[in-house]
């Protein structure tokens, strides 16, 4: 059986524009980074899980496992 998941990322640019106040533009960029690559190794350790087809996408999840 494969695991399917949708992960759903807004444009670095405009992530996580509730901590404008408190985060620089390069501070969220960065925490968005972090945070989609823990979700994505979390996803690839998954039994079934599909490997993305986007190298860059997969090697995020990859470095952060």
């Amino acid at each position: 059986m494969q695991i399917h998941a949708v992960v759903p990322v807004k444009t670095l640019a405009r992530a996580k524009s509730r901590l404008a106040g408190r985060l620089s533009l390069a501070e969220r960029r960065d925490l968005v980074i972090a945070m989609l690559g823990r979700v994505l190794a979390t996803l690839l350790s998954c039994r079934g899980a599909a490997q993305h087809r986007d190298h860059q996408v997969a090697a995020l999840g990859q470095a952060q496992a």
